[in-house]
This record gives C-alpha cells, sequence and structure tokens, in this order.
C-alpha cells in the first residue's frame, strides 16, 4: 500500500481534516474518551515574511467524556520537521494565550520530525500540577480557574518509533515511519498485512493522497520551498559556522600569545632572581645590585626578602 507521508505539512492536514482520523488520533494520545470533534480554526501561521514557509497548526474543540458527564476543551495540535522551529511554536503560543478566544482548558499536541535529546520515549506528556510554593505540597484537584490558564502538552517525537510496537499508540503511530519512504520521499510503502488494525483507518484516508492531483501539486510545492530553505539555511548555517571557527581561532591565538608574553616575562624574572642572587652572593649590597642591574632598591628586596 502507497499512502502519503504524514511528516509533510499538506498530507498531514488532509488526514486530520477527517473527523473520525482527527478523533482516533488526537484520543488515542490523550487517552480520553471523545464524544465531539469540531474544527475551531485551522491556518498555518506565516512567522517571517522573508521566506514562504509557516508555523503549522490546527484547532479542534473536542468534547471529552467525563465521570460527571461531559466537558469541552480545545485541542491545538502543532507540527514541527526541524529543531529551530520550537522557538517559533514559544513566541506564537504567548501571542496567542493573550490574544485566546476560546475560553475554554487548553491541550497542545506537537508532532515533531527531529528528537529530543534528553526525552528518549515517543510520546511524553507535560502535565500540570498545582505545588503550595511554602508547603511544597502538591495538589490533586481539578479547578476550572486552573484548567483554563494553564495547559496539558504532548510531544511526539516519531523518529523514535522503534519495532516491536509495543503499545496502541505505538501502533497508530507507525503510519509515520520515515523508514519506508519511497524516492518521492512524501510517499510512504507498506506491506498492506504491515499496517496494525490501530493504524488502518489513517492508512485508508492516506491512500486517497496518491490519487488526489492537486494534493500532489502542493506536495511537490512543499518539497521544493522545503529543499531551498534547507539550501538557504545550510548556506546560513556554515557562514555562522565559519564566523564562529574564526573567532575560536583568534581566541586561540590570543591566549597563545599571552602565555607566550607570560612565559618570557617569567624567563627574564628568573634571570634577574640568579643576578640579584649571585651579586648577593659575592658580597655586594642591595643598593650596588639595584645600580648594576638598573633595579629599584624595593625590587631588589622583593627578591631578597629575608636578607
Amino acid at each position: 500500500m502507497v499512502i502519503g507521508n504524514p511528516i509533510y505539512d499538506t498530507i498531514f492536514k488532509f488526514m486530520m481534516e477527517d473527523p473520525a482520523v482527527a478523533s482516533r488520533v488526537i484520543g488515542m494520545l490523550i487517552g480520553e474518551d471523545i464524544l465531539e470533534l469540531e474544527f475551531a480554526a485551522q491556518e498555518q501561521i506565516q512567522l517571517d515574511s522573508s521566506w514562504p514557509l509557516a508555523l503549522f497548526r490546527m484547532d479542534f474543540v473536542a468534547t471529552i467524556r467525563t465521570n460527571e458527564g461531559s466537558k469541552k476543551v480545545l485541542i491545538e495540535v502543532q507540527k514541527a520537521k526541524r529543531e529551530t522551529d520550537i522557538s517559533r511554536f514559544r513566541s506564537y503560543l504567548g501571542k496567542q494565550y493573550s490574544d485566546r478566544k476560546y475560553a475554554l482548558p487548553i491541550i497542545t499536541i506537537y508532532f515533531l520530525g527531529y528528537n529530543l535529546t534528553d526525552l528518549p520515549e515517543v510520546v511524553v506528556k507535560a502535565q500540570r500540577s498545582l505545588v503550595g510554593i511554602i508547603s511544597g505540597k502538591i495538589y490533586e484537584v481539578k479547578n476550572e480557574f486552573v484548567e483554563r490558564l494553564t495547559h496539558e502538552a504532548y510531544l511526539i517525537q516519531v523518529n523514535r518509533l522503534k519495532l516491536p510496537l509495543r503499545s496502541p499508540v505505538e501502533r497508530m503511530l507507525s503510519i509515520f515511519d520515515q523508514n519506508r519512504k519511497l524516492i518521492e520521499e512524501y510517499f510512504l510503502e507498506y506491506p498492506e498485512e504491515e499496517i496494525p488494525e490501530e493504524a488502518r483507518p489513517l492508512a485508508k484516508r492516506l491512500q486517497l493522497v496518491t490519487k488526489d492531483k492537486s494534493l500532489k501539486e502542493q506536495l511537490e510545492l512543499e518539497a521544493v520551498i522545503e529543499f531551498e530553505y534547507q539550501q538557504t539555511i545550510g548556506m546560513r548555517e556554515a557562514k555562522i559556522a565559519k564566523a564562529e571557527k574564526d573567532r575560536m581561532e583568534a581566541l586561540k591565538r590570543a591566549e597563545e600569545a599571552k602565555q607566550e608574553t607570560k612565559a618570557a616575562n617569567q624567563r627574564i624574572q628568573n634571570i634577574l632572581t640568579s643576578s640579584v642572587l649571585a651579586l648577593h652572593t659575592a658580597g655586594k649590597t642591595k643598593e650596588d645590585i639595584a645600580q648594576m642591574l638598573n633595579l629599584s632598591v624595593e625590587e631588589v628586596s622583593d627578591i631578597l626578602p629575608n636578607v
């Protein structure tokens, strides 16, 4: 089965536009029973006018089953191919929370196309907690005021998927397996019998990408833009790396010169010390030694402190 590669924004958006697929993905990730899911907004926020790439984000309003009945939450799904995108998320989220139109608890899901070195798991949850500053006590309570001010976050590192796929979440996320890329990297290929049951609805949706000409055109454009972006970033990073290398070499040369000067001064001091000691042994006074070596009496005294 050939399917679209959901690491690409165009394909990921197409996949998540299917309400049943989006409910499955979000519900399995956050471990909640989603009764209803609707788009609140979906857009790509342009953060850099000098480059035609945007921060990818989709918003949903989800109705979640609770012990008391149900509640609504805002689900933000964001995706980053590169590590540099995380700073964009931070600056964007700060503005989003100040401009928030929805007075709802927020859950944010990040799909990352790179690994966070200090987090070795595929899915990691950043969970809110209430801690007394004075007592240090952790309060295990649900508070509507707090829920609307803070948010839970889920980090999905798709490159950390490994066999065997042990959990339902891993089996669902296996649809992101980048080891199955074809020459056209925006397509993946799976033997149909190897697709886990949890991932089959996603695979069927993604299979439609191969038959949609307009989507393929968007993908080709996204691939070209991504390539050009990487080339530009690569040249920029090479210049930065060269400048940093030149700076470090200059610092190294300055340190070497400093050490050489220090060593030369030490050699001169050793010669003066030897000369002072030799003249003193020969019976010369401090005043005689000072005059002969063009030193002050104080400098001679420093060399002969106990004489």
